[in-house]
């Protein structure tokens, strides 16, 4: 339950891409701006994924993107299947059930699609996120771990 009385979730919509940008920036820092307004302005305009946002007095304060994967997704047995793709709440709004709210939402969303399953992702130092997960019903399914070698040339 969002303490807040003043909270509204709404579909992101043009008015929202700046604040989307620098809150995309602070979710992925190791994205440049480019790359993170090319995203929202492809998300925008796609009726296969989509951004909600979490508004308090027309102030925008969190944002969850969400999408529709066709493709294999680890523990999925329905397809499509609904994939959480980001999710940020400004600092000082944490704690409230905003994220809860907006994944919610996110689920919904989901299912007018035909999805019977949600998926996520996160990497496994995130401890925090991990149990927010957990917290909202998610279920671990698998741990993977990327290697990577540099070629030398002979």
């Amino acid at each position: 339950m969002i303490e807040s009385k003043m909270m509204n979730i709404v579909k992101a919509n043009n008015e929202d891409f700046e604040e989307l940008v620098k809150m995309g920036l602070l979710l992925w820092p190791k994205h440049s701006e480019k790359e993170i307004k090319e995203e929202f302005n492809r998300i925008l305009r796609s009726d296969r994924d989509i951004v909600f946002v979490g508004k308090e007095d027309h102030l925008l304060v969190a944002f969850v993107s969400a999408s529709i994967k066709e493709e294999h997704i680890p523990g999925a047995n329905e397809y499509p299947v609904g994939y959480l793709e980001g999710l940020y709440v400004k600092e000082k709004y944490r704690k409230r059930g905003i994220a809860k709210e907006l994944i919610r939402k996110a689920e919904e969303w989901a299912k007018t699609k035909g999805c019977k399953e949600m998926g996520s992702d996160t990497w496994d130092w995130n401890k925090e996120s991990i149990e927010f997960h957990k917290k909202l019903g998610f279920t671990e399914h698998s741990t993977l771990v990327h290697f990577i070698k540099k070629l030398t040339k002979k």
